[in-house]
């Protein structure tokens, strides 16, 4: 089992606000952009506070990465680690993220707010684009976010196929409930708004760095590689190419 631990140049969250209206904020292209923390207590957040001069909506998204450049072959399973920290109100959910991120790239920017797959105006996790794809989702929702250590979120099949095929393996982290959704979090009547915030560590709180740990290939059983074997009861030796790195 081998581990990944994401780089702390380009992590951190962007966040944006708005007195406008849910959509305003959820759909806004740019936000501003905070890298240079160990840590955050309000990392992702989906909300809204009523006051007596309106409602101001607020969203905060995280970002990680990792160089995953040594994984040929995609992984039988992978878990992604993130330490909590602070606040644990909402649910979390980890995306395909498209920010700017590895050689000569050491910070995030205000445009890197909508940086995961499929992001636009009106856009959903369950509903697709104008392009006829939704949010790629690379985990299921965090119920029970930690504060005290690190949450574990199984990476699943497209996230698998992804560290094989990409150098850069990026990350969003956003509030599953009404970010992802796109569900305006003023439920209205007595209730009134909700404010989901969750803090976490990044890449330069030592020791706590999120990191993603895997187990092996699909394509590898004990050493040998699989696609060239035609059987494993009386292998046949012309069919096998490497044998425990022979």
């Amino acid at each position: 089992m081998s581990a990944i631990i994401s780089g702390s140049d380009a992590d951190g969250i962007v966040y944006a606000q708005s007195t406008t209206s849910w959509d305003a904020v959820h759909d806004v292209a740019t936000g501003t952009a905070d890298d240079d923390d160990s840590f955050e207590t309000v990392a992702i957040r989906a909300g809204c506070v009523a006051g007596g001069r309106g409602t101001t909506y607020y969203v905060s998204r995280a970002f990680i990465n990792f160089d995953t450049s040594d994984i040929t072959a995609t992984p039988s399973a992978a878990t992604l680690y993130v330490h909590g920290s602070s606040n644990s109100s909402g649910d979390v959910i980890a995306v395909s993220g498209s920010q700017g991120t590895g050689v000569g790239y050491f910070a995030l920017g205000s445009g890197d707010f909508d940086s995961f797959e499929n992001s636009g105006a009106g856009w959903d996790g369950d509903t697709p684009t104008a392009t006829g794809y939704t949010t790629q989702t690379y985990t299921a929702a965090e119920t029970t976010w930690s504060t005290s250590g690190y949450n574990s979120m199984t990476i699943n099949s497209f996230g698998l196929a992804d560290m094989a095929r990409l150098d850069d393996f990026k990350i969003c982290l956003m509030n599953y409930d009404y970010d992802w959704k796109d569900v305006t979090p003023d439920l209205g009547g007595r209730t009134g708004c909700v404010d989901h915030q969750n803090g976490m560590r990044f890449g330069d709180y030592s020791g706590s760095e999120p990191y993603i740990q895997w187990t092996g290939y699909g394509n590898t059983v004990g050493g040998i590689i699989a696609a060239n074997i035609d059987s494993i009861k009386g292998v046949q030796t012309g069919k096998i190419s490497e044998v425990i790195g022979t």
